[in-house]
């Protein structure tokens, strides 16, 4: 899955609606996206969450 986030009107900032809707498409809290952003949550740590919602019928 990719999440593209542009640029908007010259801001370099995203707006808090944005990035919640981001979240919620990537099946997120607020901290564990914080995580993925700073790439503190790898590639196999987001797909093991991925597996264990799938596991749980949450996804």
């Amino acid at each position: 899955m990719r999440v593209s986030v542009p640029k908007g009107h010259g801001s370099s900032e995203v707006s808090e609606g944005r990035i919640k809707r981001i979240i919620g498409d990537l099946r997120l809290d607020k901290d564990e996206f914080h995580d993925l952003y700073r790439c503190a949550m790898r590639g196999p740590q987001y797909k093991d969450k991925i597996r264990r919602l799938i596991a749980s019928r949450e996804l």
